[in-house]
């Protein structure tokens, strides 16, 4: 995973029963969360490997969401 990778949202396993349909953004600057949708795209900023996480923009907004719940559908060359 990069900057500039297309990505959507990956249900962990134990979410696979009952799916919340929504993601956060955790927006530090103004300390707010962005829900994002599961299933739309969104574009990494930045990685932040010190808390496994990374920037993202998604919905219209940008804000820190965890690896782990993300997946790169599109590399960039």
């Amino acid at each position: 995973m990069k900057p500039g990778d297309l990505v959507i949202a990956r249900m962990r396993k134990s979410q696979r029963e009952k799916p919340k349909g929504v993601l956060t953004l955790y927006d530090w600057r103004t300390s707010e969360y962005h829900m994002w949708k599961k299933g739309d795209l969104g574009i990494v900023i930045e990685i932040d490997n010190k808390s496994e996480g990374a920037i993202v923009m998604a919905d219209g907004n940008v804000g820190w969401v965890s690896q782990a719940v993300i997946e790169v559908i599109d590399e960039t060359g």
